[in-house]
């Protein structure tokens, strides 16, 4: 399928799309690549000697036969792996179907869908406490449904960078637990690797982001709901093992309107694994509302980017964004859901480099933000037959670079637009 709408923004061509150093594929350190560098990689990729970070040319965090040509291309003067963040012209639709292809009875008010990527599926789960299922990713036809066990889809799914499924219930904060499920397989049944008492009264599991591996380290970000939904609950985990002690953060302030419903709830994007590296934030709170960055240590807004300034902003939503790090680069994504698809306010997917965020001065919007790298249109699904979200409104957006490190999928879907799907961008020399 191919996609809608896409725009480059040539003014970040420069940064994204820079070319390697003369070094690079120097893996022995001789200032040179010849045969010998050849040898060198694989050798380290033999296990033979000590692994060093030069060896790992693409960049891709293993060392494997790619280094190995890669180091080849460069010694022929064919270039190597020279491209760093995703390469221009790589965005693919590879699919985009209604959520009405995946289950039989759908009523979109009563649904709270959120999507994850992993190997070779999308996962799509309503988090109404069906069984989630998982399409192919390239075609979107589903394939099966996630071995759950003992797991609750009542909240949300969301993956690692290393395509680890996650699966969190909705923790209404009546006296219950806060729980997540790991899994690496979607035909084996999750583990649970953490669960925490929620005892501020308020809901957890709507929306999780996970940065970097959970069988490694990696932080696992839960966003608050209703009246507390400035608030944010983090944990950490190192060498595969969940810290159980829980940091809760108030994001934004009093800069950030109060919001009280799922239908206007916010959404956070950690920058990075390290706090002080900021945040985003997303919300609809009072119909024209900023994408907000915040400090990463003071807490409270530290730049925004405008809303698109059509004449429409009381219909979209700039609640639902998520982060992560490919080839080398910060990305961050975000979904301006639009309430009425069917009068003409359809959604958006806005990718942003990020590596910097000056941009982020409250005067350029986000249609015009320096950083912007593309946009891409959501559908409209059949709405008379199956019909959108009226109140409870949301939407879900991931990046997952793909394990070999050579692929960027962003996946979407909402309630409102009824649709879920799959952009996928590379980083391969051409």
């Amino acid at each position: 399928m191919k996609l809608k709408r896409l725009f480059m923004v040539g003014a970040l061509l420069a940064t994204m799309f820079a070319t390697a150093s003369a070094l690079t594929g120097d893996a022995n350190g001789d200032n040179q690549v010849d045969i010998s560098d050849v040898n060198a990689v694989i050798n380290m990729m033999l296990g033979k000697t000590e692994m060093v970070a030069e060896c790992d040319v693409n960049g891709d965090g293993i060392i494997d036969i790619s280094d190995v040509n890669a180091v080849i291309n460069i010694m022929l003067g064919k270039g190597g792996n020279e491209i760093v963040g995703i390469r221009e012209g790589s965005a693919t639709q590879l699919f985009e179907i209604e959520l009405k292809a995946l289950y039989a009875e759908l009523d979109a008010n009563a649904i709270h869908p959120t999507v994850a990527a992993m190997g070779d599926y999308v996962v799509v789960c309503l988090g109404d406490g069906r069984t989630p299922v998982y399409v192919n990713k390239t075609t979107g036809e589903k394939v099966g449904e996630i071995a759950l066990g003992e797991a609750e889809a009542t909240g949300s799914v969301t993956s690692d960078e290393k395509g680890n499924l996650v699966i969190a219930n909705f923790a209404d904060g009546q006296g219950g637990n806060f729980c997540l499920w790991k899994t690496a397989d979607v035909t084996a049944e999750p583990v649970k690797i953490l669960e925490a008492p929620n005892a501020w009264g308020i809901t957890l599991g709507d929306y999780v982001q996970i940065i970097g591996d959970l069988d490694g380290d990696a932080v696992i970000v839960a966003t608050f709901g209703g009246l507390y939904a400035q608030h944010i609950a983090r944990w950490t985990v190192t060498g595969g093992v969940v810290n159980p002690e829980v940091q809760v953060v108030e994001v934004g302030g009093t800069n950030i309107a109060q919001i009280a419903s799922r239908d206007n709830n916010f959404n956070v994007a950690q920058r990075t694994s390290n706090p002080a590296d900021g945040y985003f934030l997303g919300q609809y709170a009072s119909g024209n509302d900023p994408f907000y960055f915040i400090d990463g240590t003071t807490n409270d807004v530290a730049g925004s980017l405008l809303p698109l300034g059509t004449g429409a902003e009381w219909g979209m939503k700039y609640a639902n964004c998520y982060t992560c790090t490919f080839n080398k680069v910060n990305y961050t994504v975000l979904f301006t859901m639009g309430f009425w698809p069917n009068w003409g306010l359809p959604g958006a997917l806005y990718l942003f480099n990020t590596d910097t965020v000056d941009y982020f001065d409250g005067v350029n919007t986000v249609a015009s933000a320096p950083g912007l790298v593309g946009t891409y249109a959501v559908g409209d699904a059949d709405f008379e037959a199956t019909p959108y979200a009226g109140d409870g409104r949301v939407a879900d957006v991931k990046l997952t670079p793909t394990a070999d490190g050579k692929y960027l999928d962003l996946v979407y879907t909402s309630n409102t637009h009824l649709m879920v799907g799959c952009v996928e961008f590379d980083c391969i020399a051409q």
